[in-house]
């Protein structure tokens, strides 16, 4: 598609007639927009945070944006204004994560502080520190119904914690450290990340673990249904991993190789493509069944931290070292 964008562009930038109505650029997106399946554009920049910005996520509506910082604050923006709408604060030391429960009421965050809250969405208040760990808290998140969240730290301790009492449920505890942690849609499984290079999924249920995967995934992701399952690496790929029967690793796609660090990855909610932010400050998509690239993005100056997906697919937002978070929408 690329070739052939190139090709038809090549043409229509040499004639004389389109020249002469000097209408270009507006040419190259309407080329775009009609050849590729979904084409995204920036749209706003969000600045408020004096320090890196660690994460970013949609609400459930697609109307607001959480985003964590080491600035020690969660902050609130609303798409439509344009604007920081609530300065969350509590946490004593980098916030290293935020994001919404299902129904947008309330939002967990973790901290280098060892702690876990909750907040209310509404009011911006705190409404309890669920849980404390030993060691810093790398990352926390919600599962699909909002009674659980699961959080995990740098002493290889991961935690299942009930919403609603703030106790434990499941625990248990790696050697290594835990990068990454998600639950699957149906909330019956979580994946984890482990600083040995190992994925491994456990059965929340029987708290027994299900598979083992010696992938060097940094990242770790559900498909929106539950069926697959995305890791990136420092390697500079994206593995897709199906996980409908007990012997994963079913097909294997490679995005981005020639990029030695990939830092996040994403599906958007239609599962035919995926998102991703490399070490060289881009956010690119790409097909999910073919692995290739279809649309690169550019605008941060620093290494990007975290990207999130609209509930619709319609926008993508993403945050950086640069201190800001950047939306983009389709075209």
């Amino acid at each position: 598609k690329n070739k052939e964008i190139g090709i038809i562009l090549k043409h229509w930038m040499n004639s004389s007639l389109v020249n002469m109505f000097g209408w270009i650029e507006e040419f190259n997106t309407i080329i775009l927009r009609y050849i590729l399946p979904r084409y995204f554009g920036p749209s706003t920049v969000f600045e408020g945070h004096s320090c890196q910005v660690n994460s970013v996520m949609f609400s459930p509506d697609g109307t607001k944006i959480v985003s964590s910082s080491a600035d020690e604050t969660i902050r609130i923006w609303d798409i439509n204004l344009k604007k920081e709408i609530k300065i969350l604060k509590g946490h004593l030391g980098y916030v290293n994560y935020a994001e919404f429960s299902s129904n947008g009421d309330m939002i967990v965050s973790c901290s280098i502080d060892k702690t876990i809250r909750l907040w209310d969405a509404q009011t911006g208040n705190e409404i309890k520190i669920l849980g404390r760990h030993e060691h810093e808290v790398v990352t926390v998140k919600f599962s699909h119904n909002g009674e659980s969240i699961v959080s995990g730290s740098l002493d290889g301790e991961v935690v299942i914690w009930d919403v609603k009492s703030g106790q434990q449920k499941r625990r248990f505890k790696q050697w290594h450290e835990i990068l990454d942690v998600a639950f699957s849609s149906d909330g019956g499984r979580i994946v984890v990340a482990i600083g040995d290079n190992s994925v491994q999924i456990w059965d929340v249920h029987l708290w027994d673990k299900i598979q083992d995967l010696f992938y060097e995934g940094r990242k770790v992701h559900f498909s929106p249904n539950g069926s697959f399952l995305l890791c990136c690496s420092i390697s500079g790929m994206c593995e897709i991993y199906n996980t409908t029967l007990s012997n994963i690793a079913i097909f294997t796609n490679q995005l981005g190789n020639k990029c030695r660090d990939v830092l996040n990855a994403k599906y958007f909610p239609d599962e035919h493509t995926i998102v991703t932010c490399l070490e060289d400050h881009t956010i690119r998509l790409w097909d999910a069944n073919s692995g290739e690239e279809i649309q690169r993005l550019e605008g941060h100056c620093l290494e990007l931290t975290g990207l999130d997906t609209s509930p619709d697919g319609c926008a993508i937002v993403s945050s950086s070292r640069d201190n800001t978070i950047r939306l983009w929408k389709q075209l």
